[in-house]
């Protein structure tokens, strides 16, 4: 028998035993092993359907579309998990102590270990999608389809791009009644989009 000191119970312990706990719900290496690769089988059999001429650029966007699916799939979950766990703890905190309030919070706390196994099959499917299949099809096309950007970093890359193209000295001298518009867009300033309080010379 494991002796536990209350020293032991550290946050990260606490992590890492819910981690190992998850871990033994889901299959043994071999099974995963043997469902990832016929996951990407009848992913890249799906995509092979388009491989004549003018269709392999479909290859491209469908390994990309089906690699943004799965990860659109894996910010939902994450999203609902959050709700859940903020009702959860509301629900704790209202709990009296009767078998209803019991109830409730039992049916949340089920919820939330459900959405925990259902977001870790749907990201490690997206990575299998992003890291495997979308580079194979790609690679085998032979086209220059660009990185995957991840869906949170498509603004930050799209700040950086527009601050390269847009805010340089010659297009604020060329277009001054407009800087305030593209400092905005561009995220270098915080101001409501009605600027009328701008100064126009």
């Amino acid at each position: 028998m494991t002796n536990i000191q209350m020293d032991d119970l550290t946050t990260e312990n606490l992590d890492r035993v819910a981690r190992n706990l998850q871990a033994d719900e889901r299959w043994d290496d071999t099974k995963q092993a043997q469902w990832d690769a016929e996951f990407k089988r009848k992913m890249h059999a799906l995509i092979d359907m388009f491989e004549d001429g003018p269709e392999v650029i479909l290859q491209c966007k469908l390994a990309d579309q089906f690699t943004r699916t799965f990860e659109k799939i894996t910010h939902n979950i994450v999203a609902a998990g959050t709700q859940a766990r903020r009702e959860l703890r509301d629900m704790k905190r209202d709990d009296v102590g009767i078998e209803i309030t019991g109830n409730k919070v039992d049916d949340l706390e089920d919820k939330i270990k459900l959405l925990r196994q259902q977001w870790w099959i749907a990201n490690h499917a997206y990575t299998i999608m992003r890291h495997q299949v979308r580079t194979e099809v790609i690679g085998k096309t032979g086209m220059n389809w660009g990185q995957y950007i991840p869906a949170d970093e498509m603004s930050r890359v799209k700040r950086v791009n527009f601050r390269k193209g847009q805010l340089t000295m010659e297009q604020y001298q060329a277009n001054k009644q407009d800087f305030w518009s593209y400092a905005r867009d561009a995220g270098l300033v915080e101001m409501p989009r009605d600027d009328s309080f701008a100064s126009s010379t």
